[in-house]
């Protein structure tokens, strides 16, 4: 009798390149939600205009779209709100509060020249 064997990636018999299968690791049973990321204040997240499904134009690096965010940020309600969090979380990437990375490091260098 012939003894069946565990499926491998693309035919190789070495155990530590078998094939794991079971409900675990599939990324689409992974329940939403979780534990609150840390420094985040969800109410800031709620009533922000940024919300939705052009978030990542805030992530954009073109001028044009800095420009397009900044606006958004600037009629936003929870602008002061967003860049505290931003520059007490040291955000690295995009426009949050109506500045850019860059802008934000000055800030933020500024702020512990003073102090």
């Amino acid at each position: 009798m012939r003894r069946a064997q565990a499926p491998t990636i693309r035919g190789t018999v070495r155990p530590h390149l078998r094939v794991v299968k079971g409900p675990w690791t599939s990324p689409r049973k992974r329940r939403p939600g979780g534990p609150p990321v840390a420094g985040v204040d969800l109410a800031v997240v709620d009533g922000a205009l940024c919300r939705g499904p052009d978030a990542d134009l805030f992530f954009e690096e073109s001028a044009a779209a800095i420009a397009h965010a900044k606006e958004i940020c600037n009629r936003c309600p929870v602008i002061d709100a967003c860049l505290r969090q931003a520059l007490d979380n040291r955000e690295r990437y995009g426009v949050f509060g109506g500045l850019t990375a860059n802008e934000r490091e000055r800030r933020l260098q500024g702020r512990e020249a003073a102090a």
